[in-house]
């Protein structure tokens, strides 16, 4: 396995509020990778310094469960994982709303892998046969669950239960890219949960929606392989647009978030530091098709291969 991460600045942004990590965990027993994605909430202050210091945080959590639980998988706490990183804005004198941010976390050990979803963002999956599942988690009245939103922090956790109104308000969409840029809509809202296989010898895919957002888990047994790859993103890719030139004017329009990610992850080799090579020839296509991206955009990926 191999893992790697990148990220760019968004077009109306002044500073990058997303941030990524990836790294493994080497022992006597299975090796473990993990990468961890967090957008920082433009409207709090100074999240792009609480976006690196909740994603420092949420991998030593990943650390402390792989070197203390006899279960890695299901094993995250949250609780320990956001008061290690309010403690070090209280230490820096940093206003506690620093940390309202999304996190998409992701391990993998032993053929097994699970990601979490705290807010909005997007999962895509990549099978051998080169078809891409894409998982997208949306809170559609725009004020997407953050870690920094837990229920023991009443106050927080009022205001934005209130604003939601609902027990579940996440909405888990799936589809499939084709390999000749196609989609085909699996379910528009599959949720509270829902499975998929490529094919007979491919893993099942679950997911599971929760108020705070969701999960995404598979494991890969004797008769099954693991897919090829898998990409956890940031909603930034939902907001590109294209800018055509008719003379008189500019006119701009949405791009479906499905054709950027089969242009972004359309991945020729995973040498090196692959997601960040694929990001800087992705950003170089833009340039040459008039395509922006008004928000920033971060992506932390998994290669299962050798």
């Amino acid at each position: 396995m191999k893992t790697d991460s990148a990220f760019q600045i968004g077009k109306t942004h002044d500073i990058c509020e997303d941030f990524t990590l990836t790294g493994s965990l080497k022992s006597t027993g299975d090796d473990a990778y993990y990468t961890i994605v967090s957008d920082g909430c433009s409207s709090s202050p100074n999240t792009d310094l609480g976006a690196r210091i909740l994603s420092y945080s949420i991998a030593e959590e990943i650390k402390n469960i792989y070197n203390n639980s006899a279960n890695f998988m299901f094993s995250f706490n949250t609780d320990s994982c956001i008061t290690r990183a309010r403690t070090s804005l209280e230490a820096l004198k940093v206003s506690q709303e620093s940390l309202d941010a999304t996190s998409l976390i992701s391990y993998s050990v032993d053929n097994n892998t699970e990601v979490l979803v705290y807010g909005d963002g997007c999962v895509a999956i990549g099978f051998e046969d080169g078809r891409i599942l894409v998982i997208n988690f949306e809170f559609p009245n725009g004020f997407p669950f953050y870690l920094n939103y837990q229920p023991e922090y009443s106050i927080r956790h009022g205001q934005w239960y209130k604003i939601q109104g609902q027990e579940y308000p996440c909405t888990i969409t799936s589809s499939i890219i084709n390999n000749d840029g196609s989609f085909l809509e699996l379910d528009k809202e599959c949720s509270p949960e829902f499975s998929f296989s490529a094919n007979k010898k491919s893993v099942s895919i679950f997911v599971r929606q929760d108020h705070y957002g969701g999960r995404v888990y598979f494991h890969a047994g004797e008769n099954t392989s693991l897919p090829k790859f898998m990409v956890s993103m940031s909603d930034g890719i939902s907001l590109f647009y294209e800018t055509e030139d008719k003379g008189t004017s500019l006119i701009n329009s949405n791009i479906d978030y499905r054709n950027v990610i089969n242009e972004v992850l359309n991945f020729k080799n995973f040498n090196g530091k692959f997601m960040q090579r694929r990001l800087n020839r992705f950003i170089k296509f833009c340039q040459n098709n008039d395509w922006h991206h008004s928000d920033d955009i971060s992506f932390s990926a998994i290669y299962f291969g050798e």
